[in-house]
């Protein structure tokens, strides 16, 4: 159990690539389609009808803005910038301790563009609230989500939706966002940006390998075929 931690720990600091812990049945019913430990937008978009409408709008910043769960949480509405749709990620939590620094090595503060489906909630949020409150309530309490109310909350979307049990929020939020903006043809350089990774290095290391699709798509456009027909290929015929 330690050792899990621990690794799921070296994860999230972006010290290590993915790791996938699965049972004896996880193993034995896992689907192709979770080899990969991101999701496509479709995908996204068919798994927040398994997501209560309270919930809905962590759940929907994560998916859209990238940042951490953590991070998510800890969100202020003193972090948000509406005059330049802008916010600030600079705090997180961790053990249910807010802290005033990111998660990571050399991780700093970071500036990045709010999206425009997040746009309304959030500038609700900041206009109706004192700069210290959280942009993000647990409806239920009147205070910022827990780690392990979020966690509960996943655990019953998974489930609704027929997820495997070793697919984290952090998969389908921040891992799916870096991989589907380089899917898309993103640069590198941009996606670290968005992300708040220290380094570029950082966003090769962990999201590069989602972009074959798109490698795909620019090999495709060379072409040797003016007509259908024009260019076929005959197995050679033996030496003799």
């Amino acid at each position: 159990m330690f050792l899990k931690t621990f690794i799921r720990w070296l994860h999230d600091e972006e010290l290590i690539t993915s790791v996938v812990f699965l049972s004896k049945e996880e193993l034995q019913g896992l689907e192709s389609s979770y080899e990969h430990q991101w999701l496509s937008s479709e995908e996204q978009i068919k798994l927040l009808q398994y997501v209560p409408n309270e919930h809905k709008p962590i759940i929907a910043f994560l998916m859209l803005q990238g940042c951490r769960p953590g991070e998510g949480r800890a969100l202020r509405c003193k972090d948000v910038n509406l005059r330049d749709s802008m916010i600030t990620v600079s705090a997180t939590f961790s053990k249910g301790v807010y802290r005033e620094k990111r998660k990571g090595r050399g991780a700093k503060s970071y500036n990045i563009p709010i999206h425009s489906e997040m746009m309304e909630f959030i500038s609700e949020r900041v206009k109706n609230n004192l700069p210290e409150a959280y942009v993000f309530i647990n409806p239920h309490t009147g205070r910022h989500y827990a780690e392990t109310t979020l966690k509960r909350i996943w655990d019953k979307i998974k489930k609704k939706a027929g997820i495997i049990k070793s697919f984290r929020l952090y998969d389908a939020t921040r891992h799916s966002f870096g991989s589907q903006l380089i899917d898309m043809g993103s640069s590198p350089y941009k996606v670290s940006k968005l992300m708040g990774h220290s380094s570029i290095k950082v966003t090769e290391k962990y999201y590069l390998h989602s972009d074959a699709k798109s490698l795909r798509t620019d090999l495709e456009k060379l072409s040797l075929r003016v007509h259908k027909n024009i260019l076929t290929f005959q197995p050679s015929s033996e030496l003799k």
